[in-house]
């Protein structure tokens, strides 16, 4: 095996454990608990829904001209990440399973976040357990905010990293979690996790400055929605023999 093909082998091997790890409702633990502070997106609510969001969004002066590049909900896709997209921004890679809620996209007019401007923001919805799955998504209670993911417009990203880093340890305290993900391109992150389990993390590679914020207890109501989403399929599915 020559140098090339050894090194894809390796980075394939690591995308598909990273599925592996997060997938079917196993979910991704969350590093161990590091602070003590509340951990709130600055102007939401968690576990708001769908209008509820987009209200606070708009008045907060962020919007996007058309609802259709806004809005990702398609019940076919993977569009419910677990907190690792923090250091991997494919869904699919980072645990989302498909069925399972949606996101609001943002890509215009939004203001700067600790002085630095902002290239898109995503704001994440998971079904509401109590609800259940609905035919609307824009239904009242239909849906509930969990983590909020933004990915900076900078141009050097370690200084940005190492900048952002000092403010959050600044409000979140000085002892976070840091670790790397990947080999050729390293991904650096920081996590800061509090006793209700909400998280606030950091990450920077050479391509992107990324910060969430989790909803608390969020890692393992979207492992029982994914497992919500499982069971319903194979509900909807029992007694029919049609093509048999």
């Amino acid at each position: 095996m020559t140098k090339k093909a050894y090194i894809s082998f390796i980075l394939c091997l690591s995308l598909i454990l990273s599925i592996i790890i997060c997938a079917y409702g196993e979910g991704c633990p969350l590093p161990a608990e590091n602070c003590n502070a509340d951990i709130k997106f600055s102007g939401f609510e968690w576990y708001t829904d769908y209008q509820e969001t987009v209200t606070v969004a708009t008045n907060k002066g962020i919007t996007n001209s058309f609802d259709w590049s806004r809005d990702n909900f398609e019940a076919d896709s993977c569009v419910t990440p677990h907190w690792t997209t923090i250091y991997n921004s494919i869904n699919s890679f980072a645990g989302s399973e498909t069925g399972c809620g949606g996101y609001l996209s943002y890509s215009s007019d939004i203001p700067n976040v600790a002085g630095y401007k902002i290239d898109d923001l995503n704001l994440y919805f998971m079904w509401n357990l109590e609800k259940g799955i609905t035919e609307d998504y824009t239904q009242k209670d239909a849906l509930q905010f969990y983590m909020a993911k933004y990915t900076f417009d900078v141009t050097d990203k370690e200084a940005c990293y190492n900048d952002l880093l000092g403010k959050l340890k600044s409000l979140y305290g000085e002892n976070p979690s840091t670790d790397t993900y990947g080999w050729l391109s390293e991904t650096v992150y920081t996590c800061w996790v509090n006793p209700e389990g909400a998280m606030v993390a950091l990450s920077w590679s050479e391509y992107d400055v990324t910060l969430i914020y989790m909803a608390p207890g969020a890692e393992e109501k979207l492992c029982e929605v994914e497992k919500m989403v499982t069971a319903k399929e194979i509900t909807d599915a029992a007694g029919d023999l049609t093509g048999l």
